[in-house]
């Protein structure tokens, strides 16, 4: 097996990814379907989900509630999702149509 194992973006369950560049295991998981695109999304333990490394079109880059002064769930999308403005916006008023507002 090489040092850098393929991912798998079929499946729901954890993988384990031996990164090259840090030297280190990491831990991805299914974090969903974009909410815009329906691509499968996935994301590191660590956070550390740059669409650039081995995620992907598939890095998760999810939309947050507290981001906008609201709580509720995350809205999921991906990376592509996330810096295409009409996207962004769809995406937006999904999240304003389940989140509640908060005092700031």
């Amino acid at each position: 097996m090489s040092s850098e194992a393929r991912l798998d973006f079929s499946v729901d369950h954890p993988q384990s990814y031996s990164s090259p560049w840090e030297g280190e295991q990491r831990v991805l998981t299914y974090a969903g379907r974009c909410e815009s695109c329906g691509i499968r999304t996935y994301g590191f333990s660590d956070g550390r989900n740059d669409p650039r490394g081995p995620l992907g079109e598939h890095a998760s880059h999810n939309m947050e509630a507290s981001d906008h002064f609201m709580a509720g769930p995350q809205v999921v999308a991906c990376f592509s999702c996330m810096n295409d403005q009409q996207r962004y916006h769809s995406l937006l008023a999904v999240g304003m149509r389940r989140w509640k507002k908060t005092d700031r």
